[in-house]
């Protein structure tokens, strides 16, 4: 599996990827406001991406980008037409061959979220062979991991995790994953 695309999250002015959820529920899923996502490349089997922020410590969905409709883009010449998502149009693209990487996406959506549970968010990769690895990237990947706490999508509470994460991936991680007797300096 090659390395998937991963939600982000504007917080403190500064951009994150969301490593970890609480719960195996998404924080938004496209399906229950009448999208069907559909794959555009082994980069991104859900079909969408998510970009979430913070309104007043209330969670909310800023920008989403989307496929609908087909499950094979490039295998066909048309896609179903995007509906309104919380009021808001979305912008298709195309490009001249009839391939696109996302059939639309929805700016400025606003759209509140009543997500309880907690959310890993990571920042400023490491910059080593650990950040191509294949799948979803984990918060030991990232030298800068928060833990937000939110009850009905309110934030009540918030958690720096890198140190614990550094000390994780000194001792029982290598090249990002666990190797069982080639972890450097691990417990044993």
């Amino acid at each position: 599996m090659t390395a998937q695309a991963t939600d982000t999250f504007l917080h403190e002015s500064q951009e994150f990827d969301i490593t970890q959820l609480s719960h195996e529920t998404e924080l938004f899923d496209p399906r229950l406001h009448g999208l069907s996502p559909s794959i555009n490349s082994t980069g991104c089997w859900r079909g969408h991406v998510c970009h979430f922020t913070l309104n007043d410590n209330q969670l909310q969905l800023k920008t989403l980008w989307t496929n609908h409709g087909h499950p094979y883009p490039g295998w066909t010449e048309k896609r179903l037409p995007l509906p309104l998502l919380n009021g808001v149009k979305a912008n298709e693209r195309y490009d001249e061959d009839g391939f696109q990487d996302f059939h639309g996406r929805y700016d400025e959506l606003d759209l509140d979220l009543a997500y309880t549970g907690d959310i890993l968010i990571s920042t400023d990769i490491v910059d080593d062979d650990r950040s191509f690895v294949r799948g979803h990237r984990r918060p030991w990947h990232f030298p800068r991991t928060l833990r937000l706490d939110f009850r009905n999508g309110q934030l009540v509470g918030q958690q720096d995790l890198s140190e614990v994460f550094r000390v994780f991936d000194d001792r029982y991680c290598t090249d990002g994953d666990f190797y069982g007797e080639k972890r450097r300096n691990g417990l044993r």
